[in-house]
């Protein structure tokens, strides 16, 4: 593959499309859960909230980087259409992947080893770093959604919710 199908598989664009769909999988989930109960919000009220945000974070970097690698940049490092198309399979592969693992793992799984990779791999962290930050980061979740505000994250193979 050439240079700008490299750039469209850039560690910025897989963070993005993995937030767009984790900000999708927070709504849809909020809606499931409820948003309000009687006279208050409800558990999925924070899901819905914060996952509409963070689908219209990670989309708006989407559409901004895939225009401005794809249609800004005319030249020799065009892409062809058979590339174009690879790449695209490869990012919904990986959309996909990620959905159903968040179904069969349990999303808190899932997000714990997309934070692994992402500190191992793309920040390139050591171990030490890398599983200090995780478990921090995890921590913070679990204390702030699972504890505080009551949010309901689906669980191993959807056998019921944290």
């Amino acid at each position: 593959m050439n240079r700008k199908a490299l750039r469209i598989l850039s560690g910025e664009m897989i963070f993005a499309l993995v937030i767009t769909t984790i900000g999708l999988l927070w709504t849809i989930s909020g809606l499931q859960t409820g948003v309000w109960f009687d006279d208050a919000p409800s558990g999925g009220f924070m899901l819905v909230f914060i996952g509409f945000f963070l689908t219209l974070l990670g989309s708006s970097v989407v559409l901004g980087q895939w225009k401005a690698t794809l249609l800004q940049q005319p030249g020799s490092d065009r892409m062809s259409k058979k590339e174009q198309r690879i790449v695209l399979m490869i990012l919904l592969a990986a959309i996909a992947g990620l959905v159903l693992m968040n179904y069969l793992l349990g999303t808190l799984i899932v997000l714990t080893l997309f934070l692994i990779g992402w500190f191992k791999m793309y920040a390139r962290f050591g171990w030490k770093k890398t599983l200090l930050f995780t478990a921090c980061v995890m921590a913070i979740i679990y204390a702030v959604f699972v504890l505080w505000l009551n949010v309901r994250f689906p669980t191993f193979l959807g056998l019921g919710f944290i």
